[in-house]
């Protein structure tokens, strides 16, 4: 009895998704799965989490893929401030986060962890870990 309520509640939740795949996108679930099968093959951190949507390009409405939705909802940040240089802007982040830029001039250095403000105990990061000031410091 409760793999039938399961299946029905499964059925209904999958009969939403397809009207409402169909409604904003004009595709149905078995397109999305098949979408969605690929990427898991050739690019799976772009699915992050059971939470996706289903990306569209806003000034187009051409659809590409399905992303985590928080990828999704930085992507169309950065979007909205570089348009068409998204591309290049994206690129060049990956590279930054590759060959971080302090790194390459200065050799490794470590700042605060966290957020950059001023708190009780500032932590900084070092090659062996965390480190707290000593308490000379702190006054």
């Amino acid at each position: 009895m409760k793999r039938a309520m399961a299946k029905n509640k499964q059925q209904k939740a999958d009969a939403a998704k397809n009207a409402r795949l169909k409604r904003f996108f004009r595709i149905d679930l078995e397109e999305y799965r098949k979408v969605e099968a690929y990427e898991q093959e050739h690019c799976p951190v772009l699915l992050g989490t059971t939470r996706r949507a289903l990306d569209h390009q806003h000034q187009t409405g051409q659809l590409r893929g399905i992303l985590d939705w928080r990828i999704n909802r930085a992507l169309g940040l950065v979007e909205n401030a570089f348009h068409e240089d998204t591309p290049k802007v994206l690129q060049s982040l990956a590279w930054y986060l590759m060959h971080f830029p302090v790194t390459t001039v200065l050799g490794p250095r470590y700042g605060i962890i966290g957020k950059a403000k001023k708190k009780k105990v500032m932590i900084y990061g070092s090659p062996t870990g965390p480190t707290k000031p000593s308490k000379k410091a702190r006054k």
